[in-house]
């Protein structure tokens, strides 16, 4: 198959429109964040460097039957799998081809291609737009024809995979077995779980423990799982509420939100997508400040003010990435103006206000 030919008979998408020099800089954090293991060590495929010019395309194929095609950054090659930067959120799950250009006849990459097909492990935000992106094959590939020997040589990267929730979540499931499910999950994932499979007990669990974040697990909607989630609020409860849900229409969302609850998620979505929602609402609640304590809003116990909180953070990650940008490049004149940016925007959402910054 000619790679030359595919990108010029199928629409190809850059949805990240990373200039070489961003690219470059946003894969060294990464890797300096994973750290660096020895191609001999334990790991049955060991992850090597792998940053093919000009990025390859990839096919998914998103919940619907919808397809997008779109050219990404890739990180990371193994046998079983690759890692790579993406432009958009990618549901786990979802069926996947690669096309991975040969080194075949003397190592030029427009001689041939390998169309690999795999499925989305991971998908997780790096910071405004960009997704870092994990795929398994279906099926082992051959190394040696899409590698250069020198990222051979270098040393595989340890696969930190999705990041771990931390925090304390309160579980409320009315169904013993799905609960010890979930709340094995969420263990799993980092997690420090409290379970009840009622509003009484999960409103005495909020007395007694430290609760950052209420999942409500359901499979049916009723008048009393409305009337459960009031009820936690009106005990004084004021932290975020996740329904994962069965099935969510449009209607049944607002419902939820007019009873106190923050996101409302389907369960079709798959554990993954959760696991990112938990993660945001529990990074976002409460930051580190340079002394170890949590930076909090003032105004997160207004429900009302919560979801513009939320997506004023969204757009904060964004911020960050330019102004880390900007210092590592020199441009402070420029870094100067968005830390002026993020102090005058920080406190009108309720964070202390920033009020010196040091080069």
């Amino acid at each position: 198959m000619d790679y030359t030919s595919l990108q010029n008979n199928h629409k190809c998408q850059d949805l990240l429109r990373l200039s070489d020099r961003e690219q470059h800089e946003i894969l060294r954090r990464l890797d300096s964040q994973a750290g660096v293991a020895s191609s001999t060590s334990r790991r049955e495929d060991p992850r090597y460097p792998f940053r093919p010019a000009g990025g390859l395309m990839v096919g998914i194929e998103h919940p619907g039957r919808s397809q997008l095609r779109c050219l990404v950054r890739p990180r990371s090659l193994s046998r079983s799998g690759i890692g790579f930067l993406h432009g958009s959120f990618v549901y786990p799950g979802s069926p996947c081809f690669v096309i991975l250009k040969s080194r075949a006849n003397g190592g030029s990459a427009a001689n041939g291609a390998e169309v690999v097909r795999g499925t989305v492990r991971h998908c997780r935000l790096i910071g405004g737009r960009i997704h870092e992106v994990g795929v398994k094959f279906d099926r082992p590939i051959n190394l040696e024809d899409f590698l250069d020997p020198e990222d051979a040589e270098s040393g595989g990267f340890a696969d930190t995979g999705p990041e771990s929730l931390d925090g304390h979540i309160l579980l409320l499931d009315a169904c013993d077995v799905q609960r010890e499910l979930m709340r094995f999950q969420l263990v799993e994932a980092g997690a420090q779980v409290q379970s009840a499979a009622n509003a009484q007990e999960a409103m005495q669990r909020i007395k007694e423990h430290e609760t950052e974040l209420l999942v409500v697990n359901l499979r049916e909607v009723s008048g009393e799982s409305l009337a459960n989630i009031k009820a936690i609020r009106h005990v004084g409860y004021s932290g975020p509420v996740v329904v994962w849900l069965a099935t969510c229409k449009p209607l049944i969302a607002r419902r939820f939100m007019q009873f106190g609850a923050d996101l409302i998620l389907d369960q079709s979505c798959g554990f993954e997508t959760l696991r990112g929602a938990l993660n945001r609402f529990l990074r976002k609640t409460g930051r580190g400040g340079h002394d170890g304590s949590k930076l909090l809003s003032t105004h997160w116990t207004n429900e009302a003010i919560r979801p513009l909180i939320l997506r004023y953070l969204e757009a904060l990650e964004d911020l960050l990435v330019k102004l880390e940008e900007a210092i590592s490049g020199g441009c402070h004149g420029r870094a100067d103006k968005l830390c002026q940016e993020i102090a005058g925007q920080a406190q009108t959402f309720g964070f202390p206000a920033i009020v010196q910054t040091t080069r």
